[in-house]
């Protein structure tokens, strides 16, 4: 008998940046986009500023999964 987690999907808030921005940072340097500290900081500051304003006025759309009983 397998378990199958269940996920419940909210969309993603100004409260939901930090987690988005990691998650970004991680994809890009698992890709090796981010050739130095400098270019990882530029696309931390210009990825949150730009989710702060684009969240707050509806033009981005994102989703978080929240595993079951952990919220």
């Amino acid at each position: 008998m397998s378990h199958i987690n269940k996920f419940d999907f909210i969309k993603a808030s100004i409260e939901d940046i930090d987690k988005i921005v990691s998650l970004r940072l991680a994809l890009l340097k698992e890709l090796g986009e981010l050739k130095s500290l400098q270019e990882e900081y530029l696309m931390e500051t210009s990825t949150r500023e730009y989710l702060q304003k684009a969240l707050s006025k509806n033009e981005f759309i994102s989703y978080c999964g929240i595993e079951w009983g952990s919220h």
